[in-house]
């Protein structure tokens, strides 16, 4: 019984939508009519055929013509009076609309349209709309309270979790209720009405059910939870459960006075339900209204004036005498000693036993399993409903809360969770708030597409930066995106995109047509299509399957990636919607769908929505497609990397849209027809509702359409539409795919946190600061590489390709690797072992498929060193600057001054060493004693110092947080393999109280620490401190943290990454210069290093074509540009202008390789 705010503008516009269907109705019913009646002429009786003869052979005088206008005119009117009845059942009984007639589709659908203009009357009449309404209920004053209506609202409370077949009892308050407000309120879709009747037979066909009476409701249905109150916007974004040290220690003390507090009103709610959720008791409402009434409102929000008339946004004031004490009570912690306020709360202090007793981190003190012992369970809602405010059912007796002490809290504690919450439904315990689990696998398509669209913006990004600069990362991951980084998985994706591209490639080799689809599932074992025909014979690369399901299981041979590419995406128009009931990830064809309409409140319906948008826009397969979002997503066509989504702010613009690219589309005669999808989360207008079903008509066999809008707003105006109820957490089932689903969903706290982290990608790099100005720029590279090509061009003209530069070589000291290390890298002599890497790529014949292979160390001996002997380096024993000239007098930075965090030069003997520069290890302990995961661990304790369990445990797994057990586990192991160090103190140490953050010994070191105070020491020396730079990237074992990084180090990892990139450009930069340091064999190793960690930097490309023109090596330099080539083509991204300048300059400049 919602009504729109009277101060909101759109009711201007809904009442004169429907005066104006009113005015039309009746001038169409009745007076045209009147009209004909009056006015026209019709003949006094049957005309005979001499009649007709005379009449049409004589002179007319006019009265013929105007009595064949009054014939048609009556036939017209009778036709859309035809219109009118076949839309009014469906219109009184509130269904959709039955199949329409052919014959009546014109005057049919005028008449749905402005039938459908009257459902805009306020919610409390019988032809109200089921739209998400703006405003909240009127309150529903229940005509008994007793102990047994409680005990009703207990069990429908409890129905989520246990569902009852009795179901609860709802009593009609004293307003009246209609049975689509209580399917509304209590099953969350006004379309389950008939659920409601079904079950109450006895109800009656009126427009309001009479106060006091009994309604059974279905088994599963939810009463309305608690809601805050406070003005701050919904947030259901996981929160992470606070320490003890964090949160405040002090009790709600009762003798405190209480004070009047507001509520901010939501839509569906009462001022009863308000008085039951602020006060206890439903009946205080009366005290609410007189506290409220007449108060100033915020912004354009009229007046409380009418008990039976409140408005979403408005506040109801909560007096003083009925607030309770303490809306948080329940959520803070006991006394501190309390053993009971320890079980609940923080972790427990350290005892420094790793296996027994209380451990690190943990929470629980006596065993108990509550929920504040498991960090996942603070970072998704809580199964159970969230508690009343005063801790009690408003039913229950008020005996015991006088005294709240710790003693009465229950014996097993509960997890608190957040009251912003939308209350979980029968099996949400099961799946976190921003992911559904991947065993359900329903986010795992667009967790890769959000991925990837990160991944390729940050890649612009760095190409972007100047050698030396740093791009603009968060300091810290968001949730949304450490989970969507780990559930991404775009092995299925790439897998259902080759199938369709080979069974396109099929149908063409064959003559056949493209068979139409309406869907497509990724199973553990392979891809299934849904055909159109569910009878027809598959066609290759499938079989038969189950239910009419085309099946291509993992095994079958697909054409390959180059040879899927020349094939152009067969159904662009693929989204997931969800997840079937074995968790298969479900895919719709929307342009075979059509127009799907979405029921629920515009929140969810964008929740829907926003997943399909984010996906359309990254997917492998829609590459030509144009998506259109209007009302949501706002900015999406700037943030991702792809240009397909297009942002309208309304849907009379979209429409419009929609009629220019349809004529478009014929006038230009497109034989590609790429789809145009339409996604629209706001209610459409009359008008544009109108123009869009009339334009889709049109674009049958011209244009590939769908258009996914709410169902309030359109449901009248398309026929045999599917009709998907957003607001349902639960499967439903969709029609067309014959399959019951999961919706797909992500949350508005989700889409803001990857919004600001797509903004962030955009943002322009951090210029260089400190040693990192001393960086070479280009200029620098491009003017030592025409001096080089200039001195190999007059000393050794028709030479080979590869021949070493003049002058004495100077090589750098070894560097082996870290103690306990065992890569397995052999070291050469004199790099002579180097010289394969360009005679491999002259000599190969297909230079694009050669993989930069993994840098090795070359064993030389430096001038400089005394008796020109060897010596090894460790990765921890690099010295500030080795081989610095004579003349070299620019005083370096202080080793210590810039980051607090770089230990010494010198490590010491035995001190384990975290490598994070490749792989994730510890050298200095046994390779067996410690797993990958306590590596991890080791790495994020030693890069990220000071974080709590709960952290710690969301880090280490986002999408399913270790528990305190599984963290103290791979403590304790960590502790052991560690072991102490020389005056017995352990690496991993104990925290003294509960409140102490978790770290490592600050004697432990780490290769990038290693590196950073190498180069940076290096830098102010130019090619003086080569040997220096080149011994901090040989502690490079590929791209940092592996190939597999936990999410939490990707802002790290970008920073190594474009730290070690410019590392490579200046070791190429000096190698390249014709000078005592000139070595193109060690250029070239340097740039393979940085491209093992980025292959995608086209700084590090442009140098390694100007190293083999300087060479002369023309094979070489087109292997390189295949080489960029490929990888630019795989990411769909395009080349760099200076990229393309250079090759153009350097390909006219370097003659063809001779052959041999």
């Amino acid at each position: 019984m919602s009504q729109p705010s009277p101060g909101h503008p759109a009711l201007a516009r809904r009442l004169l939508r429907a005066a104006g269907s009113l005015t039309a109705l009746a001038l169409l019913l009745v007076g045209v009519p009147w009209i004909l009646a009056a006015a026209g002429t019709l003949p006094g009786g049957a005309p005979s055929g001499s009649d007709l003869s005379d009449a049409l052979l004589s002179p007319d005088d006019g009265h013929v013509l105007l009595t064949v206008l009054t014939l048609v005119a009556w036939a017209l009117w009778a036709w859309f009076a035809l219109g009118v009845l076949a839309e009014l059942p469906g219109l009184v009984r509130r269904r959709r609309p039955a199949r329409r007639r052919r014959v009546l589709g014109a005057p049919q659908r005028l008449a749905g349209f402005l039938l459908g203009g009257l459902l805009v009357l306020p919610a409390g009449t019988a032809m109200a709309a089921p739209a998400p309404a703006l405003a909240a209920t009127a309150p529903v004053q229940p005509t008994v309270h007793t102990d047994e209506t409680g005990d009703a609202e207990d069990a429908g409370r409890a129905a989520s979790r246990a569902p009852d077949p009795a179901g609860p009892v709802h009593v009609v308050g004293e307003t009246g209720e209609t049975v689509w407000d209580l399917a509304v309120e209590y099953l969350g879709s006004g379309s389950r009405a008939h659920e409601i009747r079904t079950l109450n037979p006895h109800l009656p066909h009126t427009a309001l059910l009479p106060s006091g009476l009994s309604v059974r409701l279905p088994a599963d249905a939810r009463l309305m939870q608690a809601e805050p109150a406070s003005d701050t916007p919904e947030m259901p974004a996981p929160q992470v459960q606070l320490a003890a040290s964090e949160q405040p220690i002090t009790t709600a003390d009762d003798s405190e006075p209480r004070q009047e507090r507001t509520h901010t009103v939501r839509a569906g709610e009462s001022l009863s339900r308000i008085a039951k959720d602020e006060t206890g008791d439903a009946g205080r409402w009366p005290q609410l209204y007189e506290a409220s009434r007449n108060k100033d409102q915020p912004g354009d929000t009229p007046r409380v004036s009418d008990p039976n008339l409140i408005y979403s946004g408005q506040q109801i004031t909560i007096p003083a005498a009925d607030a309770p004490g303490d809306p948080h009570q329940e959520d803070r912690p006991d006394a501190p000693g309390d053993p009971s306020g320890e079980e609940k709360d923080g972790p427990q202090e350290d005892t420094g036993q790793d296996q027994d007793g209380k451990k690190d981190g943990e929470r629980g003190g006596s065993g108990s399993a509550g929920g504040a012992d498991r960090p996942t369970e603070s970072a998704k809602p809580t199964p159970s409903p969230a508690p009343e405010r005063t801790g009690q059912h408003p039913s229950t007796p008020a005996s015991g809360r006088d005294g709240d002490t710790p003693s009465a809290a229950p014996s097993a504690p509960s997890s608190p969770a957040p009251s912003t919450q939308r209350p979980a439904e029968a099996g949400a315990e099961e799946s976190p708030s921003l992911l559904t689990t991947r065993l359900a696998g329903v986010l795992v398509s667009l967790a890769a597409a959000v991925t990837l669209a990160l991944s390729i913006r940050r890649i612009l990004q760095r190409r972007r930066a100047k050698p030396g600069e740093l791009i603009a990362m968060p300091e810290e991951v968001s949730p949304a995106e450490a989970q969507m980084a780990q559930a991404a998985d775009p092995a299925g994706p790439l897998r259902l995109d080759r199938a369709l591209r080979t069974l396109a490639d099929h149908a063409a080799r064959e003559g056949q047509p493209l068979p139409a689809l309406r869907g497509a599932r990724l199973t553990s074992t392979g891809v299934q299509v849904l055909p159109e025909d569910l009878h027809a014979a598959p066609a290759t690369p499938f079989t038969a399957g189950a239910g009419g399901w085309w099946v291509c299981e993992d095994t079958v041979e697909l054409l390959d990636e180059p040879e899927a590419a020349h094939i152009v995406a067969p159904y662009p128009g693929m989204v997931t919607v969800g997840a079937d009931e074995s968790g298969h990830l479900v895919l719709l064809n929307l342009p075979h769908a059509g127009a799907i309409l979405l029921d629920g409140e515009q929140e969810q319906v964008e929740e829907v929505l926003i997943s399909m948008a984010l996906e359309l826009g990254m997917s492998p397969w829609a590459t030509d497609v144009e998506v259109v979002v209007v009302g949501f997503g706002e900015g999406l066509n700037h943030l991702l990397p792809t240009s397909r989504i297009a942002y309208m702010r309304e849907s009379a613009h979209a429409a419009r849209d929609f009629a220019e690219r349809l004529l478009e589309a014929h006038q230009e005669r497109e034989e590609s027809r790429t789809p145009h999808l339409i996604l629209c989360a706001s209610e459409l207008t009359a008008d544009s509702a109108w123009q869009i079903a009339e334009t889709l008509d049109k674009a049958s066999g011209v244009l590939q359409v769908a258009l996914l809008a709410p169902a309030s707003s359109a449901n009248l105006l398309f026929e045999q539409t599917e009709v998907i109820d957003a607001a349902s957490d639960q499967r439903q089932r969709i029609d067309i795919l014959g399959a019951d689903v999961t919706l797909q969903r992500l949350q508005r706290q989700a889409v803001d946190d990857i919004t600001a982290a797509l903004a962030v990608s955009g943002q322009d790099p951090h210029p260089a600061d400190g040693a990192w100005k001393y960086v070479p720029s280009e200029s620098q590279t491009t003017h030592a590489a025409q001096k080089a090509a200039a001195d190999h061009q007059l000393d050794e003209a028709g030479a080979a390709a590869h021949i070493p530069a003049p002058g004495p070589v100077h090589r750098v000291p070894a560097a082996e690797p870290a103690p306990g290390s065992d890569d397995g890298q052999s070291t050469t002599k004199d790099g002579e072992d180097l010289g394969v890497f360009p005679a491999l790529l002259a000599a190969s014949p297909s230079p694009a498929a050669i993989s930069l292979p993994v840098p090795t160390a070359p064993e030389a001996v430096h001038p400089a060193a005394p008796g020109g002997g060897e010596h090894a380096a460790d990765p921890g024993s690099l010295s500030p600057l080795e081989a610095a000239g004579e003349g070299a007098t620019t005083p370096g930075p202080d080793p210590h001054g810039p980051a607090p965090r770089v230990p010494a030069a010198h490590a010491d003997p035995g001190v384990p060493f975290i490598r994070v520069l490749g792989p994730v290890t510890i050298s200095g302990v046994t390779a067996s004693r410690h797993g990958t995961r306590e590596a991890q661990l080791a790495a994020l304790l030693h890069l990220k110092p000071g974080r709590s369990a709960d952290t710690l445990c969301a880090d280490m797994d986002p999408g399913s947080p270790w528990s305190t057990d599984t963290l103290n586990a791979r403590l304790g192991g960590l502790r052991r393999s560690l072991g102490h160090d020389e005056d017995g103190n352990p690496y991993v140490p104990r925290r003294a109280v509960k409140s102490d953050p978790y770290t490592l010994s600050d004697k432990i070191c780490c290769d990038w620490h290693r590196l950073q105070h190498a180069v940076e020491a290096a830098l102010p020396h130019g090619p003086a401190g080569l040997a220096q730079l080149e011994k901090a990237l040989d502690q490079v074992r590929g791209r940092p943290f592996g190939a597999h990084p936990l999410p939490w180090s990707e802002p790290l990892q970008q920073e190594m990454v474009m730290r070690i990139v410019s590392v490579a450009h200046i070791v190429a930069t000096y190698r390249l210069s014709p000078s005592p340091h000139q070595d193109l064999t060690l250029a070239r190793r340097a740039t393979a290093t940085g491209l093992e960690v980025d292959q995608t930097a086209e700084l590090l490309y442009r140098d390694w074509f100007q190293i083999e023109a300087a060479a002369g090596n023309r094979s070489g330099l087109n292997t390189a540009i295949a080489r960029l080539d490929q990888v630019n083509r795989s990411l769909q991204l395009p080349m760099e202008i200076e990229t393309e300048q250079l090759i153009h300059h350097l390909l006219q400049q370097v003659s063809p390789t001779p052959q041999r």
